[in-house]
């Protein structure tokens, strides 16, 4: 039985497939793998095997925090050109 540590699910270059539903995306039990260029299934390995490096949530986070800033200035950018337009 294969080291279930080494799942193609848990690899970097695992690409899974995913299913449209009524209210959200599903997970498939296959998907791609781009070192071997093929269609692989979830649950199996390979010698290609590379785990994939965690996302950092305090990243996740500052980016999205980051998003935000960025559309609240571009809100008022509106607001002040909007501005300067009627004045003219």
């Amino acid at each position: 039985m294969e080291n279930k540590n080494n799942r193609c699910s848990r690899c970097e270059y695992f690409d899974r497939y995913y299913l449209k539903g009524v209210t959200r995306f599903s997970e498939t039990d296959c998907g791609r793998c781009f070192k071997k260029r093929a269609f692989t299934n979830a649950k199996d390995g390979c010698e290609n095997y590379k785990q994939k490096t965690p996302h950092k949530r305090h990243v996740l986070l500052i980016e999205h925090a980051l998003n935000d800033i960025l559309t609240e200035l571009s809100a008022l950018r509106l607001s002040l050109e909007s501005e300067n337009s009627e004045l003219e």
